[in-house]
């Protein structure tokens, strides 16, 4: 397991260790405001600095694994499940999981790269440019949490990684409300909870929701102003391009009338 900072295991398993390793950032960079996390995401890749193992799988820490993942260790070179966000316009990967045959060549030539590939979304724009050439995971790998509605929900027998990403139901924050159209993965999460722990989790949810509420009231009222003085506006402007419209048809009429009279008087 990877780390950066002084966490620490709350319980300790067997066969299990952690690695800490230092931020990995690219100096002169900003980041992505409404992605603030993308600063620390680059320190995954220094899971390419194992070489030891024939075969490596990396999971995210917002995984949660449902049953067992048979076959991520499977194959050569580099695998992962594809991205179906919207904002992937091209094949791309989401490297929340993925797996890889190490080397030192590997990683010497990743490194070496590293300054010129593009970090706008961390990790994730740098390994799907260095990897061109890569092998398809089963979605179910890798179910993101942004396709529960475009597929079958937490019940599917093939679900296997639940990735909750781009929301985190653990998330404090009024924007971070719950998105009840995906509780049932979320309730995945929390069958995992202790019972402190899911009431401290229920009472947060209860207070985000409610700010939330408080939020929308307060922006009711101070748009119901707003919204009063453009109606009004509108209203005199109809009105001002009627006057104007019947205006412009009086004129039209008294015009032909004169044609007429002057026809009239000249016959």
């Amino acid at each position: 397991m990877l780390k950066i900072g002084s966490w620490r295991f709350e319980h300790e398993a067997p066969q299990v260790a952690a690695i800490e390793v230092p931020p990995l950032r690219r100096s002169g960079v900003e980041t992505r405001p409404d992605l603030p996390h993308l600063i620390v995401t680059l320190s995954k890749l220094w899971a390419f600095s194992i070489t030891t193992p024939k075969r490596i799988a990396y999971i995210d820490a917002d995984c949660l694994i449902l049953r067992p993942i048979k076959g991520l260790l499977d194959g050569d070179g580099f695998a992962a499940a594809p991205d179906l966000l919207l904002h992937y316009r091209l094949r791309a990967f989401n490297t929340g999981v993925f797996s890889f045959t190490p080397s030192a060549d590997l990683r010497r030539r990743l490194f070496e790269r590293l300054p010129e590939l593009s970090v706008a979304d961390g990790d994730q724009s740098v390994l799907n440019a260095f990897f061109e050439e890569w092998r398809q995971l089963p979605l179910g790998l890798n179910f993101l949490r942004s396709q529960a509605l475009v597929r079958a929900l937490a019940q599917d027998r093939h679900l296997r990684i639940l990735h909750f990403t781009p929301g985190k139901p653990w998330v404090d924050g009024p924007s971070h409300p719950r998105d009840h159209a995906l509780a049932p993965l979320e309730d995945l999460w929390t069958a995992h909870l202790s019972d402190a722990e899911y009431r401290e989790v229920k009472r947060q949810w209860h207070q985000d929701v409610d700010a939330v509420e408080q939020n929308l009231t307060a922006w009711a009222s101070r748009s119901a102003g707003l919204y009063r003085d453009q109606i009004a506006e509108g209203l005199k402007q109809t009105r001002r391009r009627q006057r104007l419209w019947l205006a412009g048809l009086a004129l039209l009429s008294a015009l032909q009338t004169l044609v007429l009279v002057f026809l009239v008087l000249r016959g």
